[in-house]
């Protein structure tokens, strides 16, 4: 019999207390950031070029969260089964934003060619370089964890 803490167990199942409701389930900026984080190894893991967008930003939005291109770091991370068992549910632009709770900028900062001074001809770059951009936007602190880092702070002062 494997003996294993409710975290590793919550990390493949959902866990639920005595009363009904699930235990403690993960802020939705932890998600986010481990979210990113695994992107990033993903990324870094991957041999040869990724194939970028390029103009992103001169589509309309709608259009921007259709792209998709084969080859491209979205298909990488939609070819995990870790990531497609957490709802990550297409190639596009816009599914990739959805998932990552990215805003349109991060978005583009990761996917778009002209962002990328060792782009090749700025339409593929090495995973290296696109991980070393999903980790820099991953370590940016949200408000809703400033927020939880702030409560704390005042709960253990009026201690």
């Amino acid at each position: 019999m494997e003996h294993r803490t409710i975290e590793k167990i919550a990390e493949v199942a959902q866990v639920w207390g005595a009363e009904g409701a699930a235990l403690d389930p993960e802020p939705r900026w932890r998600t986010r950031r481990r979210r990113l984080l695994r992107f990033a190894e993903l990324l870094e893991r991957h041999e040869g070029l990724l194939r970028l967008f390029w103009d992103m930003e001169c589509f309309p939005k709608r259009e921007q969260l259709a792209l998709r291109r084969s080859g491209s770091p979205i298909e990488l991370a939609l070819a995990d089964s870790v990531f497609r068992r957490e709802g990550l549910a297409g190639d596009s632009v816009g599914s990739a934003k959805s998932f990552f709770e990215l805003s349109l900028a991060e978005a583009h900062a990761i996917f778009c060619g002209c962002r990328y001074a060792e782009a090749l001809g700025h339409r593929a770059a090495p995973g290296e370089a696109v991980a070393r951009r999903v980790r820099s936007i991953a370590a940016k602190r949200t408000l809703p964890e400033i927020w939880e880092m702030a409560r704390g702070a005042v709960a253990r002062w009026r201690l």
